[in-house]
């Protein structure tokens, strides 16, 4: 009689195929395309909350807010009603941009500028922006999610470009649509 040392082709076969089919499950169950979106949208909500922290610092300190004429000697307020990119343009250059000074007084760090999620060469929809409240001055930093658990309120209520709330908002298909925004503050 002869005695088997190992696993015959078949055996083989049929783990490797089982095998296949829980990886194709699991796979499918993270959806891994979810995951970086998710991970996108995390990164602009930290940096969302970095640049908000970063103006509410410098309204602190000089009573206005970089983008304000003179800043920071501040002679006179220029509300952003309408949402704008924050523009970290030539920061180190003759002209930096009207939010450089964010950076030039130490509220960013200069890297901050480099960073996706403000990048004037992001195409626009996919960046932040910021408005602010004319009575008030309160700023909210915003941004369009990528993620369908985003867009579904899993990182707070959604708005939209007024930065009022957004009844619905459009499940991926067509990122960036500018249809719904998540703002800090929330």
């Amino acid at each position: 009689m002869k005695t088997s040392k190992g696993f015959t082709l078949i055996e083989l076969l049929i783990v490797i195929a089982v095998l296949g089919i829980l990886v194709v499950a699991i796979l499918s169950a993270l959806d891994p395309l979810e995951q970086i979106r998710k991970a996108r949208d995390a990164g602009r909500k930290s940096d969302s909350a970095e640049l908000l922290a970063a103006y509410e610092r410098y309204y602190t300190t000089y009573q206005c807010y970089p983008y304000d004429a003179n800043a920071p000697i501040c002679t006179a307020d220029a509300p952003r009603t309408t949402a704008q990119n924050p523009e970290f343009t030539d920061c180190a250059g003759a002209s930096p941009g009207p939010d450089c000074d964010l950076i030039i007084q130490g509220e960013l760090k200069r890297q901050f500028g480099n960073r996706e999620s403000v990048l004037t060469a992001t195409p626009t929809l996919e960046r932040l922006f910021m408005s602010e409240e004319a009575v008030s001055r309160q700023i909210s930093v915003c941004y369009e999610p990528e993620s369908r658990s985003a867009r579904q309120g899993g990182l707070g209520p959604t708005r939209d470009v007024t930065n009022n709330v957004a009844s619905t908002c459009v499940i991926p298909g067509g990122y960036p649509d500018a249809t719904c925004y998540v703002c800090v503050p929330q």
